[in-house]
């Protein structure tokens, strides 16, 4: 293989990488295909300046080579028959399709995978816990309460690095009306004031509160996962002596799913 046929290749091959590339990128930023474990935009933008450096170098050497081919009275190259260009083309777009496929079965499998892992996870910490846990279940809107939950959810954060954020959340009303409370690690009580049942008042999506009013009405008793813009967060109902709650665990994936 000559030199003028090396540069040929090497230059074809890397406007392929760039296309391949950009299109997965695009496939994973659309449809949140997340399937590295570095920040995503970084690596691209820094592979797309390599790709674009080897094929800036096979341009210029394949300029060089023909120019100096052309000199010596180097004879015109065969055209491609119509039949293999076709098969070419066809070759092409379905990789885009295959590409494509593999983006998705290995975005559902490492984020079935995911789930497992956090519900599991969960799922020992609430056995290990019980003495925390049976606390969080003895539920009344007082300081002393509050307090104590605010120091047991530090120790379950710290027990458990899987879960940098645990919320206790419970139900409770508000001028005859039921609504869900959450206490947090980070919750304050103000000084010589009395807390306030709307500085507890757990925001919420409708799917998620019909959800979590069907935990309290005793009809959903499953822990529910879900999975969005790299957080992922774990609802799972408990059945104390006291009551039922449910502990809302969740954590922020910044380098994808994939190997995590």
């Amino acid at each position: 293989m000559d030199l003028i046929k090396l540069t040929n290749r090497v230059a074809l091959i890397s406007v392929l990488l760039l296309v391949y590339w950009v299109f997965i990128f695009i496939c994973s930023s659309v449809f949140g295909f997340k399937v590295v474990q570095t920040q995503m935009t970084e690596m691209f933008m820094l592979s797309i300046l390599g790709i674009f450096a080897i094929l800036a170098g096979a341009i210029i050497l394949n300029i060089m080579y023909n120019l100096t081919a052309i000199a010596r009275g180097r004879p015109q190259p065969q055209a491609i028959s119509p039949t293999r260009s076709r098969r070419l083309s066809l070759l092409f777009a379905g990789s885009f399709a295959l590409i494509f496929a593999l983006l998705y079965l290995g975005d559902a499998a490492t984020t079935s995978k995911r789930e497992r892992t956090l519900l599991d996870t969960a799922s020992h910490l609430i056995e290990e816990q019980q003495t925390i846990i049976q606390r969080l279940g003895n539920y009344r809107f007082e300081r002393d309460y509050i307090a104590q939950a605010t120091n047991d959810l530090i120790r379950l954060q710290r027990i458990e690095s899987q879960f940098p954020q645990i919320t206790v959340i419970v139900r409770d009303s508000i001028e005859d009306d039921l609504v869900l409370m959450g206490f947090s690690s980070t919750n304050k009580l103000r000084d010589n004031q009395p807390p306030s049942r709307l500085d507890y008042l757990v925001s919420t999506t409708a799917p998620e509160r019909r959800y979590l009013h069907g935990v309290f009405d005793a009809v959903i008793s499953e822990p529910r996962y879900s999975s969005q813009n790299n957080k992922q967060e774990v609802f799972y109902p408990i059945v104390t002596g006291q009551g039922r709650i449910v502990l809302h665990l969740s954590q922020f994936n910044r380098y994808g799913k994939f190997g995590s």
